[in-house]
C-alpha cells in the first residue's frame, strides 16, 4: 500500500515538475537569444569568459539533464524501479549543475576573477577561479534553499487548493502539504542568510544607486 501511494505521489508530483520544466526551457531559450540581441556588445568584449560557463550550462542543462528526464517520462513500467529513481536522481543533480553554471556566468559580472584583456577583449586565465568565484558559491545555496522555498511552497499551495476543492485523496494531499510546509519551513531562514551573504560582494555602484533613491525619495 504504502508503495502504491509514493508511486501516486511521484507520478502526481512529477507530472508537475515536467509542466515547470518546459517553462523553463521556453524562458531560457528568450534570454539566450536576448543576449545577441540585447547585449551583443559585451558578448564581443567578454564572450570568451562568460560563454564558457554558459556552454557547459546547455550541455548539463540540454543534453543530460533532459535526456535524463525523457528516460524517466517515458520510462514508467519499462525499466526496473531502481533505474527509475536513478534517472530522475541525475535529473536533479544536473539541474544544479546547471543552474551552478548560469550563477557562475552571472557571478562573473559582479566580480570579474580569472581573465586578462588582450586586444581589448577578455580572455579566461584561471577557471577555478572564475568557478570558486565567492559571488558564485553564496549565489548558489541562496538559489539551492531560495528552491526548496519555492517548492514546499508550491506543494502546500496545490495541496491546500486540492484540499479546499473537498478532493476525494485527503490523506495524500495532507500528506503533501505536511511535507511542502516542512521544506518551506527548513529552507526559509537560510535563503535570508545566504542571500544578505551576498551585499559583501555587491558592486559599489550598486551601493550608491540604492543610497541616491533613498535620499531623492527622502
Amino acid at each position: 500500500m504504502r508503495a502504491a501511494e509514493g508511486a501516486r505521489a511521484t507520478r502526481f508530483w512529477g507530472q508537475l515538475y515536467v509542466i515547470n520544466y518546459a517553462v523553463g526551457i521556453v524562458t531560457g531559450l528568450v534570454m539566450e537569444f536576448q543576449i545577441g540581441t540585447h547585449w551583443s556588445g559585451m558578448s564581443a568584449l567578454v564572450g570568451p569568459v562568460f560563454g564558457a560557463p554558459l556552454a557547459m550550462e546547455t550541455v548539463a542543462a540540454f543534453f543530460v539533464e533532459s535526456t535524463f528526464l525523457g528516460l524517466w517520462i517515458f520510462g514508467w513500467d519499462r525499466v526496473n524501479r531502481w533505474v527509475h529513481l536513478g534517472l530522475i536522481w541525475v535529473v536533479t543533480l544536473t539541474a544544479y549543475a546547471s543552474a551552478y553554471f548560469v550563477l557562475v556566468a552571472n557571478g562573473w559580472m559582479q566580480r570579474p576573477v580569472g581573465y586578462e584583456m588582450r586586444d581589448g577583449v577578455a580572455h579566461l586565465t584561471d577557471w577555478g577561479a572564475v568557478l570558486g568565484n565567492p559571488t558564485a558559491v553564496l549565489a548558489s545555496l541562496h538559489v539551492l534553499f531560495g528552491g526548496l522555498l519555492v517548492a514546499g511552497l508550491f506543494m502546500a499551495g496545490v495541496s491546500a487548493f486540492h484540499l479546499f476543492r473537498r478532493t476525494a485523496e485527503v490523506e495524500f494531499f495532507r500528506r503533501s502539504m505536511r511535507t511542502g510546509l516542512v521544506a518551506l519551513i527548513v529552507a526559509v531562514f537560510p535563503t535570508v542568510v545566504f542571500g544578505g551573504m551576498q551585499f559583501a560582494y555587491v558592486q559599489p555602484t550598486k551601493h550608491r544607486g540604492s543610497a541616491e533613491a533613498v535620499a531623492a525619495e527622502a
